[in-house]
């Protein structure tokens, strides 16, 4: 059996770099689909996007139509999607902390999960007030 020769002209690096940017939005896609027992026969109004990327509207529709999306939006934040919060991590704190484990837990309900995230990100850790101390986490 004879196969036909490579012709390297015809090789699109571009294309095959975004068809691998599609592959993964809608296998993405679709997993978030199962996650939540959504069938991909019933249409979804919109789809977000998180990514280092923006394709053009071409390979756009092949998302939306891999996945029965109506639109498809790129994002660069995704708070409005996201939300954190924190509990104590028991054999850490307990030994270190004691008295004040309760007063942690319930400040640790009480903080912006948003913001607190962004300082975790920045410094790696954030401080906080209990009782009139403060305590870095």
């Amino acid at each position: 059996m004879r196969f036909p020769k490579v012709n390297e002209q015809f090789i699109d690096k571009k294309l095959e770099e975004t068809m691998d940017d599609v592959l993964d939005a809608v296998v993405i896609g679709r997993a978030c689909r199962n996650s939540t027992n959504i069938k991909n026969r019933q249409p979804i109004g919109k789809m977000f996007i998180k990514a280092d990327w923006k394709l053009d509207e071409f390979y756009t529709a092949i998302i939306a139509d891999e996945l029965n999306v109506k639109e498809v939006e790129y994002t660069d934040d995704v708070r409005a999607f996201t939300s954190y919060s924190f509990k104590p991590q028991m054999k850490t704190l307990g030994p270190k902390y004691g008295k004040l484990l309760n007063a942690i837990r319930t400040a640790l309900t009480e903080v912006d999960g948003n913001a607190t995230m962004d300082k975790l990100n920045e410094s790696g850790s954030f401080e906080l007030n209990v009782e009139g101390q403060t305590i870095e986490l």
